[in-house]
């Protein structure tokens, strides 16, 4: 279901252009992110550009490349888009373990850049009561838990909290809220 639409059949979609050629072709996962925009109710395309390392923001009907956005020094592996209430967040992660946190509401300012000292596979913005957490996964497996472990961060300063418990010895990969 998307905007309140149920397809009580088949949609028979069908291929209709292209809208961006410079995307990243690693098949990592969330290499791209669509969403509906809280602050003017429309909807977007994020996708990495995989040679200057930025987030192109499209408007995704018209197919208008509206913003880039610069923060990564190495190649985007996913993106994700988080909303509550009148806040909207982008998180993306790159090869060089750095995780960035933008405010969509606030122009895609930055609001975080976290060294995540690890492969960052899967993230997910919670939002429970009055707090606000950053959950990051890995695909990898090691014994050096600040490397592979899925962690926990505040959303309010950036600031591990914490580490999930032996998962440094499992697969962590997709986060679902």
């Amino acid at each position: 279901m998307y905007n309140n639409i149920l397809f009580k059949k088949n949609p028979n979609l069908k291929y209709k252009l292209d809208i961006t050629y410079d995307k990243t072709n690693d098949g990592w996962n969330d290499t791209f992110e669509i969403f509906k925009s809280k602050k003017d109710n429309k909807d977007y395309l994020i996708s990495p550009n995989s040679y200057k390392y930025n987030l192109y923001v499209y408007t995704l009907f018209d197919n208008k490349l509206i913003k880039s956005l610069q923060g990564h020094k190495s190649k985007i592996k996913t993106i994700r888009y988080f909303s509550n209430r009148d806040e909207e967040y982008l998180t993306s992660a790159d090869e060089d373990y750095i995780l960035i946190v933008w405010d969509v509401a606030n122009d895609y300012k930055i609001k975080h850049k976290i060294d995540v000292n690890g492969n960052v596979y899967s993230s997910l913005i919670i939002f429970h009561n009055n707090n606000q957490y950053i959950v990051t996964s890995t695909n990898s497996i090691s014994h050096d838990k600040y490397k592979t472990a899925t962690k926990l961060y505040s959303l309010y300063d950036g600031k591990l909290i914490r580490l999930i418990k032996d998962t440094n010895y499992y697969y962590v990969q997709y986060l679902l809220p």
